[in-house]
């Protein structure tokens, strides 16, 4: 797999492109061993496939599941402001996110020095784990915090280009479609394309594609122009 960092990054309102679950059928993969000229039930090509496709599911998963690049930014934001109000560091990194205590009926809770305790807790409290992997990433320690250091990469994260602004990009079938492009280019020798006709994306490529990528129960007879817009951009980026 290649751009890793591109293909797991963060992306907008990943609920509104969430894809549907499907499976990688015998007819899904006959269909892939056809695209690739390759003869039916090869063991080999299969496992090659099906390694592929595992990856492509759990990258969906993460990618669903894990917050965006706008989220992480915000918090980048008020983690360093704790910090500048002096939250200690050691603490806000090894620490557990801070969550609103349900406060009972006893007096007791809403006394000055209860209210301090938990504003002295909210500001030490921990970070995502997202923000945190970055934060690593950035090479910050969080056994041995440098707080000039842990402030430059807040800083960083807060300060992030946010991404161009339309349609939320789908990393996972990028990353997916990148590996295709691998399979098919090793399998066959020939250079991974298309052609349109109709309106119609054809060619071994794209039913390759189709078979591994679209979740629809017709999938070889849909126009997958998704797939086609993926592939231009990709063979932009490589001019």
């Amino acid at each position: 797999m290649t751009n890793l960092q591109k293909v797991f990054g963060g992306a907008k309102k990943r609920t509104v492109t969430k894809r549907t679950d499907f499976i990688l059928s015998e007819e899904r993969l006959l269909a892939a061993e056809r695209a690739l000229d390759s003869t039916p039930n090869n063991k080999v090509l299969r496992k090659v496939l099906a390694d592929a496709f595992d990856l492509y599911q759990g990258m969906q998963s993460y990618w669903e599941q894990s917050p965006s690049n706008a989220v992480v930014r915000e918090e980048a934001g008020k983690v360093l402001a704790r910090i500048k109000r002096g939250a200690d560091p050691l603490r806000v990194l090894n620490a557990r996110p801070y969550t609103k205590p349900n406060l009972s009926d006893d007096p007791r809770d809403g006394t000055k020095a209860t209210l301090m305790a938990l504003t002295k807790i909210k500001l030490n409290s921990g970070v995502s784990e997202e923000l945190l992997t970055q934060l690593r990433y950035q090479g910050i320690d969080s056994d041995n915090p440098n707080v000039e250091h842990l402030i430059s990469a807040l800083t960083d994260l807060k300060n992030a280009l946010r991404p161009k602004t339309g349609r939320p990009e789908e990393y996972p079938r990028d990353g997916m479609l990148l590996q295709l492009i691998k399979i098919y280019e090793t399998e066959t020798g020939n250079e991974a394309t298309y052609s349109s006709n109709i309106g119609r994306s054809e060619g071994p490529f794209m039913d390759l594609c189709r078979a591994m990528l679209s979740p629809a129960n017709d999938f070889m007879t849909i126009n997958a122009l998704d797939i086609e817009q993926a592939l231009k951009r990709h063979k932009k980026r490589l001019k």
